[in-house]
């Protein structure tokens, strides 16, 4: 659904009404929720507009809506509206991403001009993310070599000094290079600069998302990004640790793999987190499986066997520069997340119910 419109969250029904009349008087479009609840099961993450959302004392528990929105991937700006609130929620409020903390009652050019503003800032933010996401599905095509050729080359070293840094003839520079601009599109240096800037994450502060996602994600950076999501959680505490440390990892790799400005230490000593990351967790896991006498053990033992050897031939490509980023990409979200995480995992998440 392409249309903006405004998710007005308003228990009560005067000032919900107040605040609708005034919206739709001046030609925009409402949708009203008397609880936040009912605002989070009909929006997602391709909603375009902002959320105004009145809160009522206590005032710091409405606040979990902004987390509640961002473990959904819901990037709306959000609005709030509250009596009196206590400087401490605005401040809270503000911090976790919120545009604007409006005193209720507030008059209807502050709403307006409040409401409007935020919708734009929610326009602009998914035009960069678009363009982020189309520079970025061209970076993916390039292997490590052809990303650490790059970012020298857009440094402005000569096809000589690349090749000396890197230790390969001045002919295989040349040879990566056509590689680059054929992948990319390209057509000049200049254009291969804007392309890969164009995929580096938005500047701090330039984020209208609802709240940040889980500690250690590029926390301005929606493009791609790995979230963690209570659908991850089994309910022991030590598996939902590492996961959660496993979407950290993954999301430093990611963003070494991507960031024009990091070079291969950088990319190796993240893949190399990641990689042990990876296999302390699945002995873990297994462990704890073999004591609760999980009767598909072997499969998913087989499971784990096989996402290490893809890792490990990942991790062989990379050192010699040949791994390409899109299989990179493939390998986190596609193999470990959705394949494994989100879908193998589940399936033993009742043996872990009596402890939640």
């Amino acid at each position: 659904m392409d249309e903006s419109a405004v998710f007005l969250v308003e228990e009560d029904p005067a000032e919900r009404n107040a605040i609708g009349s005034v919206l739709h008087g001046h030609g925009l479009r409402v949708e009203s929720f008397v609880a936040a609840d009912g605002f989070l099961a009909a929006c997602d993450g391709e909603r375009r507009g902002c959320a105004v959302i009145g809160l009522h004392r206590p005032i710091m528990e409405g606040l979990q809506v902004q987390q509640d929105m961002s473990q959904r991937g819901i990037l709306l700006p959000v609005i709030f509206l509250a009596e009196k609130p206590e400087p401490a929620a605005v401040v809270r409020a503000i911090k976790g991403g919120a545009v604007d903390f409006l005193s209720w009652p507030a008059s209807a050019d502050a709403i307006l001009t409040s409401v409007r503003s935020a919708i734009d800032a929610d326009a602009r933010k998914r035009q960069e993310i678009k363009s982020r996401k189309e520079a970025i599905s061209r970076l993916m095509q390039l292997t490590t070599r052809e990303r650490h050729v790059m970012h020298l080359a857009i440094q402005g070293k000569s096809n000589k000094e690349i090749a000396r840094r890197l230790g390969i003839s001045h002919r295989t520079i040349e040879i990566h290079k056509a590689h680059i601009m054929a992948k990319t599109g390209a057509s000049h240096l200049v254009e291969l600069l804007e392309i890969a800037r164009a995929a580096q994450p938005a500047q701090a502060g330039a984020d209208n998302r609802a709240a940040p996602p889980a500690d250690g994600a590029p926390d301005d950076d929606p493009a791609l990004c790995l979230h963690w999501s209570p659908a991850c959680a089994c309910g022991e505490d030590s598996l939902d640790a590492q996961h959660r440390r496993l979407f950290d990892l993954a999301n430093v790799l990611l963003r070494a793999a991507l960031d024009i400005t990091a070079g291969k230490p950088e990319f190796d000593a993240a893949f190399e987190a990641l990689l042990s990351q990876v296999l302390d967790h699945f002995g873990h896991e297994e462990q704890l499986l073999r004591s609760r006498g999980y009767e598909d053990l072997e499969r998913h033992s087989a499971q784990h066997r096989r996402l290490i050897a893809i890792a490990m031939r990942l991790r062989a490509h990379a050192d010699e520069g040949k791994i390409p980023l899109g299989a990179l990409v493939d390998f986190l979200l596609s193999e470990l997340v959705a394949g494994h995480m989100l879908e193998e995992d589940r399936k033993f998440h009742a043996l872990f119910s009596d402890d939640r």
